[in-house]
Parts: structure tokens; C-alpha cells; sequence
């Protein structure tokens, strides 16, 4: 693997015209949309609006077909594997009305994870689901605080990829081993992951993946890609089924006719109707932009950004909080600055006046770091940070 170069990253930012204007450091919030990607939506919606009904008749088959081939590449499984879904919790909504859970069987969950993948579990408490909270260890949840958390009427542990505050990310095929000893299931929710390191779902052992398109992917909001394990679809109830469920999608030609219910033996079964082709057309042409580059080098990049980050952060004064083991490190790391000077609240509110695009959280800077960021980028922020660059007052 030939890392990416300075030149090569040079290169990719001239796809990113936002960048010419903001120091972006929020893709964990919402990513930015290469040129390639806003030029196909440009060319569909002109498209839709010369030809109407003939374009959609004409195009939009195999731009589902297409697109849903590239996701399943990206994710490592199969194309019959991958559904669209509208964002990340409606896949997380999926799997929580369709398993047959009994009353009394008990979902794991992290405390302090998004909502998104907690609420679909609370909201089945009438019907006996117990939703049980595990307390993170120094921010990590680890394989070996799920076993011990285990018990005979666990079913599924649905946690994220990449936690949307801290950065840690996950064990998942060390979770995987532990779930799949014991009989469960693993629900990850990748969206604060996927795009910017690598997650092959068939080697992590995933069984169920959910994640909107809108942040590290590079693509729209309104759409998401979710994963099911082939071997579990004949064991879900589904709860949703629409014309775009069934095994032949399309419109009766006798009104007597009978209707239908030959679900189609796919993930895509999830799919009850009309989707978000517009999303789609993003998805396609961002997919093909990350695959260009390789999923490699853009972790290995993401790798060396942010470890310059924290070396240079601790250097001047700041606390990391961010997990930054092997394996544990994401893009995204949050870190307090300096004591005894600005809060991150008001440093973040002047550095938006600089055009620098960055968020707060936990009285932290909260910043998101993707491929296409550099070093010079870094220090922009940390002089700010750490007092090194005097932000005009309001």
C-alpha cells in the first residue's frame, strides 16, 4: 500500500471547493460533498426535469443495483446483503421490530452511546424487553466487560463502531467471538466509522450494520446503508412490508388480481418503496471516490493526522480524552484545552469567526479529522487553542 502523499493529497482537495473556504474539522457532524458527487446531482436533477417519469423508468433500477453492488464491496459482503435505508436509526428500527424477541430478553447497550441505537430498545419495554446499560471503563467498552455482562437471556449487543464523543473504537470481531459464543447477535451502528476506516462486516463478525451517508462517507443526508447477515433474514419478522419488499417490485396490471406477499429473500426487503434516489446518485459517485483512493490509505492517513494532533496537543498543554490505542484510535478525538484559559465553548466560537469549522463538547475541542485535512490545518486550530493566534473580537 503506497501511502498518500502530500502532493496526492493536493491533489483530492481540489474535489472539495469547501475546503478553499473553511479549515474543516466537522466531518463527524457532516461531511463534505466532492465536486464529482454535486456535478451527478446537478446532471440527475436537470435530468428529472427534462424527462420526468422517463428518466426515473430509464435510470433509476440500475442506480439502485449499482450503487447497492459498490456498498456491499465497500462493507465486504454480499450485494444481496445491503438494503438503503433513510439514516442510521432507521436500520437500528429495523432490526428492533423484526427480531423475535420474547418478554424478559435483555439488549445490551453502552451507556452514553447516541440515542439512535438506545431508544428503538427503551421503546420495547411494554412488550418485556429489558434494555440493560453498560458503564465504559476509561471510555472503552472491551470484549471482556460484554462477558461479563453476558447473561442466559441476552440476546444482542447493539453498540457503535466509532462512539460519536470520545473517538473509541470498537473490538468488533473481538465482540463478535464473545456475542457469537454465547448465542447472540451484534448490531453496530458504523456511521461515525464508515468511510474513514476499514470495516469488512464478514471479518468482524458483524450481523446487522446501520449507517446514514452523511458524514465520513460523503454523501447526503436522507439515506443510509444497512447490513444483515444473509443467514438471519428467514429468522426476522417483518414488520414493514411495502411494494418495494416483494420478490417483483411492480405495478398490478388487473385490479382483481390478488395482492401479493412474496417477500423478496434479500436484505432489500426492508425496502417497503420509493427511495431516496437523489441520495443514491451521491452515494454512487462518493463510493467511487473513496474506493479510488482506498480505504487503506485513508485510515493510514487518518492515522497520521490524528496522532500529529495529540502529540502536538499534549506538547502545548492540552488533555487528551480520546482512547488512542492500537486499534482504538478513530478520526475523531476530543481533548481539553490549556487550563486556566478560554473554555472550548468560547474558543470554538471564535475560531468559527476564522472560518474554522470545529465543534465543543464536554468542555472539550470535539473535532472530527478526515483524509483530505493536513498538518498546517492542525496547527491553524491549536494556535488558536493554546493562544497562539489572537481571534478578532466580535
Amino acid at each position: 500500500m503506497q501511502p498518500l502523499t502530500d502532493a496526492d493529497v493536493d491533489r483530492i482537495r481540489t474535489e472539495f471547493p469547501a475546503l478553499r473556504r473553511w479549515t474543516y474539522f466537522a466531518t463527524n457532524g457532516l461531511g463534505v460533498l466532492p465536486l464529482r458527487t454535486v456535478a451527478a446531482l446537478h446532471e440527475r436533477a436537470e435530468e428529472l426535469g427534462r424527462n420526468a417519469i422517463v428518466a426515473t423508468l430509464i435510470q433509476h433500477p440500475a442506480l439502485v443495483e449499482e450503487t447497492r453492488a459498490l456498498a456491499a464491496r465497500f462493507l465486504g459482503c454480499d450485494a444481496d446483503e445491503v438494503a438503503f435505508s433513510r439514516n442510521t436509526s432507521e436500520g437500528v428500527l429495523w432490526v428492533a421490530s423484526s427480531l423475535r424477541l420474547r418478554p424478559g430478553d435483555e439488549v445490551l447497550v453502552l451507556q452514553g452511546e447516541y440515542p439512535a441505537t438506545v431508544l428503538p430498545w427503551l421503546a420495547r419495554a411494554d412488550m418485556g424487553i429489558v434494555t440493560r446499560f453498560l458503564r465504559a471503563r476509561d471510555r472503552r467498552l472491551t470484549p471482556e466487560m460484554v462477558a461479563e455482562a453476558w447473561s442466559p437471556r441476552t440476546r444482542l449487543l447493539a453498540v457503535s463502531f466509532v462512539q460519536f464523543n470520545s473517538g473509541f473504537r470498537a473490538d468488533l470481531a473481538g465482540l463478535a467471538r464473545v456475542i457469537h459464543a454465547r448465542g447472540g447477535l451484534l448490531l453496530c451502528d458504523a456511521i461515525q466509522g464508515l468511510g474513514a476506516l476499514r470495516l469488512d462486516v464478514r471479518a468482524c463478525g458483524v450481523d446487522f450494520l446501520t449507517a446514514g451517508t452523511q458524514k465520513w462517507l460523503l454523501g447526503l443526508q436522507g439515506l443510509g446503508i444497512f447490513f444483515c447477515r444473509r443467514e438471519l433474514l428467514s429468522d426476522l419478522e417483518l414488520t414493514h412490508i411495502g411494494t418495494g419488499s416483494l420478490l417483483r417490485d411492480q405495478d398490478p396490471e388487473d385490479p382483481g388480481a390478488p395482492y401479493e406477499l412474496d417477500v423478496a429473500p434479500a436484505a432489500r426487503c426492508f425496502e417497503e418503496g420509493t427511495r431516496n434516489y437523489l441520495g443514491l446518485v451521491a452515494l454512487r459517485q462518493s463510493l467511487r471516490l473513496l474506493e479510488e483512493i482506498g480505504i487503506d490509505r485513508i485510515e493510514a492517513r487518518i492515522g497520521d493526522l490524528t496522532d500529529y494532533l495529540v502529540h502536538e496537543a499534549e506538547r502545548r498543554g492540552c488533555r487528551i480524552e480520546s482512547p488512542r490505542g492500537e486499534r482504538e484510535w478513530s478520526g475523531i478525538v476530543l481533548f481539553a484545552p490549556p487550563a486556566n484559559g478560554p473554555s472550548a465553548a468560547e474558543l470554538v466560537a471564535a475560531m468559527h469567526k476564522q472560518r474554522i469549522n470545529i465543534n465543543a463538547r464536554e468542555g472539550c475541542i470535539h473535532m472530527g479529522v478526515h483524509f483530505y485535512n493536513t498538518r498546517e490545518e492542525i496547527d491553524r486550530v491549536l494556535s488558536c487553542v493554546c493562544g497562539e493566534y489572537d481571534a478578532p473580537s466580535a
